[in-house]
């Protein structure tokens, strides 16, 4: 008997034959396939490890490390929209709710988002490869970088009454001494080096439209910019960022994780409103929608990750 099979553009399959037909929607990795040819090859290789995330492709994860590929690469808003829909034409024919892409993030938080824990090894590896060692002045003096840390946490206090949240007693504002000046320029600029990520401050910069100094007048008039520190990987790069920036350390004691874990579980019920309004306005954003119950669970996993170090 005669047939034909013929391809839609959004990926759906219809197969004529004689007294019957049949319809098969795409997987997400046929969809993204048939994309490629829009994208350059260095890109199209990237959401094509972010889709073996989500599936669990080890080898389409690992090809694109043996390329050369950054895992700590961020997921563009147009990338999230391309998976997304391969995800719903997924859902469309599963039941259970799908997780969806979020932009701004790595291969390493899709998988602990999707929970592919068994690859965060292979993505941890990778990152770690791809940071050069640094030299902070914490690290240079570590005995005085520890009674920091202590004298900072002597600081760590609660709030009394309906939102018992922790806060820091002490305000403080961390800076490079500045005898620095008097060195050479080659000198001043390893130190800059050593304190600065400039391979995220670049991403920040040239982002379109980009993330940081993006005002003119504060940047050249002023003289002043915003820039990336360097600290670890693996989850704990906020909460080094903010101590960097007050104490002059990085939160190695974990004396502020518990402080958050402590002030998130306290004050869940607030916290959780303002979390959930912001994803909802995030998923808006993304055309797609999720349930109370699902919201829930995301809460209470976003609460056992603030409590885990290196998450």
């Amino acid at each position: 008997s005669a047939s034909r099979e013929s391809r839609s553009p959004d990926g759906v399959h219809t197969d004529s034959r004689v007294g019957r037909s049949r319809q098969r929607t795409s997987s997400p990795s046929e969809v993204i396939a048939q994309q490629r040819n829009r994208m350059s090859p260095q890109d199209a290789q990237f959401v094509a490890a972010c889709a073996g995330v989500a599936s669990g492709d080890v080898n389409a994860i690992r090809q694109y490390l043996l390329d050369g590929g950054d895992c700590t690469r961020i997921l563009t808003r147009d990338e999230a929209l391309l998976l997304n829909n391969a995800l719903r034409r997924k859902q469309s024919n599963e039941q259970g709710t799908v997780r969806m892409f979020v932009p701004s993030e790595t291969l390493v938080h899709m998988a602990l988002g999707f929970e592919r824990s068994d690859l965060l090894t292979m993505l941890l590896s990778g990152a770690d490869q791809k940071r050069v060692r640094k030299r902070l002045p914490s690290y240079a003096m570590q005995g005085v970088a520890d009674e920091v840390r202590q004298e900072m946490s002597t600081c760590l206090q609660q709030m009394k009454g309906a939102w018992p949240c922790c806060f820091i007693s002490r305000d403080c504002l961390f800076a490079l001494p500045e005898e620095i000046s008097s060195f050479t320029p080659a000198i001043r600029e390893q130190l800059f080096h050593d304190v600065v990520d400039t391979e995220v401050q670049q991403e920040l910069e040239d982002s379109k439209p980009p993330v940081i100094n993006w005002c003119d007048l504060i940047t050249d008039s002023l003289g002043t910019k915003l820039y990336a520190l360097w600290n670890r990987t693996q989850g704990d790069c906020l909460l080094d960022s903010i101590l960097q920036t007050t104490w002059g350390v990085q939160d190695r004691s974990a004396s502020l994780r518990i402080a958050l874990s402590e002030s998130l579980n306290e004050g869940k019920a607030r916290f959780y409103e303002r979390w959930r309004d912001a994803e909802v306005l995030q998923a808006n954003s993304l055309q797609y929608s999720v349930d109370e119950n699902q919201w829930r669970l995301d809460f209470e996993q976003l609460q056992v990750r603030a409590s885990t170090s290196g998450v």
